[in-house]
């Protein structure tokens, strides 16, 4: 997440920041879904307060919502969808 906070400082381009995003994505996935929505979930956030990245953004929060499952508690559904309201 240091990377991301810093991407726009650094001139990294939208695919190099969705370089580092899929691998924090790709290693919180040994700890189970719960945890992989946590990560996309602030990738997400991280992402939309940079407008350069928001497509990036995008794709996260909508890879994140896939991880939902009727029986997550609804504070985990409501985190996860309201990532889309914040850009939609």
């Amino acid at each position: 997440t240091t990377l991301i906070n810093q991407a726009p400082k650094q001139g990294a381009k939208p695919a190099e920041v969705r370089g580092w995003a899929d691998k924090a994505f790709k290693a919180a996935e040994a700890y189970g879904p719960r945890w992989q929505r946590q990560i996309g979930t602030q990738l997400t956030d991280l992402l939309l307060k940079q407008d350069d990245f928001a497509p990036v953004a995008l794709e996260y929060a909508r890879r994140t919502e896939r991880l939902l499952e009727p029986g997550d508690p609804p504070d985990a559904q409501t985190r996860v969808l309201e990532s889309f309201a914040l850009r939609g």
